[in-house]
């Protein structure tokens, strides 16, 4: 094709306009953004990706109305290639940011998660860059991929506890088996509320303040008990024993009373869930009974037990109710004798 002078002088032009005409509707789409109610940061990656987008377009444009020496136009075919190639590249990396973004807001627990991520995706994104672009340029990348491939197994068996614990970490963000303030307990014995959710490790707060600090690895392994879920109030049982003189429906009322009263007076205590009071069996000394209540969450489990039993003692001194006393009788043979200890009437002997 043969160009003109009047054509080549006008490039540059062409050029300008483009560029002015894609800045113009960038600022329109910002400032429709900025009145509408959409998300910004979603419009600003599409305003983004206009001006390299119509630049790249400019440049096709341009080589398609240019004839150039056949070696120079083969060369800035490929040149072409790559930028565009890095462009989708650098377009799809901006938007899988933006999903992580959004993730990280949806998913309180994942705020740790994200700057690791973030960085492995550079990294990632970068190395595919770079070798697709020297691919592209006609270079051979195959002793490259195996480099990377024999260091990535390398680096894999180096790192094998710290990347299960991430994984791992991964897996609990997904899954959510428990998530930043809940109380949980694992079935080896390690309790506390979920301060820290981590890329490595699980920060609990233990009653005691004491702060505990357990794999990722092993927290997706272990059993676990989430007293947040599905809502933090828990049921707690106060048991209390009575003297067999007592009247076991009396006992009850008195006990439904207390609660009731300490219901209204307890924070911990709930007051839209009425308590309950079960005789649940006659014990060595006198009578069991329990008594059932809601509490707010785990933490005021304690607190509300403590003051219940306090309050169950003063109103069984007033009301006359005796607690059970364990009472054994000893026989004691005398010293040679043959002769076996009477047994009561009604009693059992428990010689083995």
């Amino acid at each position: 094709m043969v160009v003109s002078v009047e054509q080549l002088l006008s490039l540059p032009v062409l050029w300008l306009l483009v560029v002015l005409a894609l800045l113009l509707i960038r600022r329109r789409v910002l400032k429709a953004a900025a009145a509408s109610s959409s998300d910004p940061r979603t419009v600003r990656l599409l305003a983004r990706l206009y001006l390299p987008a119509g630049l790249l377009a400019c440049a096709y444009l341009t080589l398609e109305i240019v004839a150039l020496p056949q070696r120079w136009d083969a060369r800035a075919e490929k040149a072409l290639s790559v930028l565009a190639l890095l462009f989708a590249l650098w377009a799809v990396w901006r938007a899988f940011a933006l999903l992580l973004s959004y993730w990280g807001e949806t998913n309180p627990n994942a705020a740790t998660l994200i700057p690791p991520v973030q960085m492995a995706g550079r990294l990632l994104f970068a190395v595919l860059g770079i070798a697709l672009a020297l691919q592209g340029l006609g270079y051979s990348i195959t002793k490259l991929w195996t480099a990377l491939g024999i260091g990535s197994v390398a680096v894999a068996l180096a790192l094998q506890d710290t990347l299960s614990n991430t994984f791992a970490g991964f897996y609990i963000m997904l899954d959510q088996p428990v998530r930043v303030g809940d109380y949980v307990k694992l079935d080896s014995g390690e309790e506390g509320r979920v301060q820290r959710i981590g890329w490595r490790s699980t920060w609990l707060q233990a009653l005691a303040n004491n702060l505990v600090v357990v794999p990722n690895s092993k927290l997706a392994r272990a059993s676990v008990t989430n007293y947040s879920l599905p809502d933090p109030s828990i049921n707690v049982a106060v048991q209390v024993g009575a003297g067999y003189g007592s009247d076991p429906r009396r006992v009850c009322a008195v006990l439904e009373e207390v609660a009731r009263q300490a219901a209204s007076e307890l924070p911990g205590l709930l007051p839209d869930s009425p308590p309950t009071v079960a005789f649940v069996g006659f014990g060595d000394a006198g009578l069991n009974f329990a008594l059932n209540c809601r509490v707010r969450d785990f933490t005021a489990r304690y607190a509300v037990e403590n003051e219940l039993r306090y309050r169950i003692c003063e109103c069984f001194r007033r009301e006359g109710i005796e607690f059970p006393a364990a009472l054994r009788q000893v026989y004691l043979a005398p010293p040679g004798s043959d002769h076996s200890p009477r047994i009561p009437q009604g009693g059992t002997d428990k010689r083995g």
